[in-house]
């Protein structure tokens, strides 16, 4: 109806119509993208003042020094969980 009644204006009193609107769906997308870009910068800067007090890695028990391995042994391990099991998983984590 609205549609049909803009018609009708535009065509009996095309002086009457509304003004175009100030702001555009691209206009709003730039605002949200600089809004996002302004809290990545924030985010940014935090975690570059905060990382020099971050503690270290801690220590962890090796079964060799790295540095005595020659050539690093690898394997893929596979397995599938059942719809139980991955409930558990889940309600554990």
């Amino acid at each position: 109806r609205l549609l049909l009644a803009e018609l009708g204006v535009a065509y009996l009193a095309p002086e009457r119509l509304a003004e175009p609107p100030a702001l555009h769906f691209a206009d709003y997308l730039a605002h949200r993208a600089a809004q996002r870009a302004e809290a990545a910068a924030r985010a940014r800067d935090y975690w570059l003042e905060r990382l020099p007090r971050l503690p270290d890695a801690p220590a962890l028990p090796l079964a060799c020094a790295p540095e005595s391995i020659r050539q690093p042994r690898t394997r893929r391990l596979a397995f599938q969980l059942s719809a139980g099991e991955s409930r558990r998983l889940e309600r554990l984590a």
